[in-house]
């Protein structure tokens, strides 16, 4: 919030206006709670919803776009202000394969039903169908996605990835120097993820991957930059794996830090990514 202030500040020839919403305090000690933090969601967007309404009144609003929370099964109650809605970018339609569901562990599984058979009921969600029937576009992440909105309302829908970064700003960021003397003086291919350690993130098949590579092991190392409730299950697999000595953890780091830090690094690993990023070419 403050940021955000700050940064209006600096700029007050851009007409921006913020306002801020939250429930009590109360009501918010529930908001990261498994499945019960769906319920605070409903409850945030439908009264976000009315004081949005109350500054149409004297604001007049052209447009509203609906980006939080960005998935496909949740609602939103904006499309009472009467203006054209953007609903998106949103994602969450893709399926796991079925051979892949093993390799979660057992909690994933269990994550993982309740969310597919979600997916399976949004077209009969009167909640969602209201926000599909209101919105002028549906934005959607992936094709996967797509195939999950409801055939009467994929006419007004269109795929747009959200998966970018500003290359020439995070190479400008870095040290050229530093970095690229690391690099090209490694005999190791040095790899890195950098995300939310959960089960459906598939970070598992990467250090599978890495132990496939037999005596070749020597020359590759991982680097993991991230937190979650995967990582005991995860730094398990890596000692079954025998593979500790090629895989470095960190738990957590600043973005700023984190962009600086891609370029350390041949290759960014990030199996739940249908697109991989290719940072840097490698050879032996």
């Amino acid at each position: 919030m403050s940021s955000l202030e700050a940064a209006v500040a600096q700029a007050p020839d851009q007409n921006l206006k913020f306002l801020f919403h939250d429930l009590s305090p109360t009501v918010r000690l529930i908001a990261h709670r498994p499945f019960v933090s769906y319920l605070y969601y409903l409850l945030w967007q439908f009264t976000a919803a009315k004081i949005a309404l109350r500054a149409q009144s004297s604001e007049h609003f052209d447009l509203v776009q609906h980006v939080t929370m960005a998935t496909f099964r949740l609602p939103t109650f904006m499309w009472r202000l009467g203006i054209p809605l953007i609903f998106g970018p949103v994602g969450g339609g893709e399926d796991t394969p079925t051979k892949l569901r093993r390799g979660l562990g057992l909690r994933g599984r269990l994550w993982d039903i309740p969310r597919r058979l979600s997916n399976l009921l949004v077209a009969w969600d009167p909640l969602m169908r209201a926000t599909y029937a209101h919105s002028t576009q549906i934005v959607v992440t992936t094709y996967e996605t797509l195939r999950q909105i409801p055939l009467p309302y994929r006419s007004q829908t269109r795929v747009q990835p959200t998966i970018g970064m500003d290359l020439n700003k995070s190479r400008s960021s870095a040290d050229p120097t530093s970095t690229t003397s690391l690099i090209a003086g490694s005999a190791k291919l040095n790899l890195l993820f950098a995300g939310r350690l959960l089960p459906w993130k598939g970070l598992h098949l990467g250090l599978k991957a890495i132990a496939a590579l037999g005596s070749d092991i020597q020359h590759v190392h991982l680097t993991v930059v991230g937190s979650g409730s995967d990582e005991p299950r995860l730094k398990r697999l890596t000692h079954r794996l025998g593979i500790e000595q090629s895989v470095t953890w960190i738990s957590w780091m600043d973005r700023k830090d984190l962009i600086q830090f891609y370029s350390q690094f041949n290759l960014f690993l990030f199996p739940a990514c249908t697109t991989p990023v290719v940072w840097r070419s490698w050879k032996r």
